[in-house]
């Protein structure tokens, strides 16, 4: 349903934007991305994956993460720019 949500949002303003189902509960750090590409998806792809590579600089594994919004939006005849942000947690279950 938010994918839907989200391509007739884009249809209508040009901005993408998918917020979580919910907010943690143990909060954590955020990391963000950006990215440009020749479509919405190849933007949004390399701004996720800038995105985790800040966390992995931060020391959080991608298990650790979770995207937590996303957006793209068109900045030229045939360019998109896309910006995600993902919550990272230090798991406390194993003494982490």
């Amino acid at each position: 349903m938010r994918k839907l949500f989200c391509v007739v949002a884009f249809a209508a303003t040009g901005v993408c934007l998918v917020l979580p189902a919910a907010a943690s509960a143990a909060g954590g750090e955020y990391f963000s991305g950006t990215g440009v590409g020749n479509s919405a998806s190849e933007a949004l792809n390399r701004a996720v994956v800038g995105a985790f590579r800040n966390a992995a600089t931060g020391g959080y594994q991608e298990s650790q993460c979770t995207i937590t919004t996303t957006a793209v939006k068109p900045t030229e005849p045939h360019w998109y720019q896309g910006f995600a942000r993902i919550e990272c947690v230090k798991s406390t279950s194993r003494g982490e």
